[in-house]
């Protein structure tokens, strides 16, 4: 693999979230997800939760040659001076298909 072929974006709007569905889907069957990190408990989490929050979206999608192998949903919030990622609190992360692993991925948190 190169780096040509190798990119990662940042998700921060609800259209391009809604935009990842059928990859993140694809993603998570293959990874033999957890419900907790299917596309639609993300979405319910986002729109239920961090949303009326004050959360920030932030999606990282890794891509080789342009096909998502990577989805981490992540929201954010400001504390003080810095914007803090409210995954980091709970060691989030999102379905991966090279790990075999099962990982954490919710969307939102308190």
């Amino acid at each position: 693999m190169t780096d040509a072929i190798a990119a990662h974006e940042i998700i921060t709007d609800e259209a391009g979230f809604c935009s990842l569905q059928t990859e993140w889907n694809e993603l998570w069957e293959l990874a033999r997800g957890r419900h907790y990190q299917s596309f639609t408990n993300c979405w319910i989490a986002w729109e239920k939760i961090a949303k009326p929050l004050g959360r920030r979206l932030q999606i990282i999608v890794r891509r080789e040659s342009g096909k998502a192998i990577m989805i981490l949903p992540v929201v954010t919030y400001r504390r003080m001076l810095w914007d803090v990622p409210a995954a980091a609190e709970h060691g989030i992360g999102g379905p991966d298909h090279r790990s075999g692993r099962r990982q954490c991925a919710h969307c939102s948190t308190r």
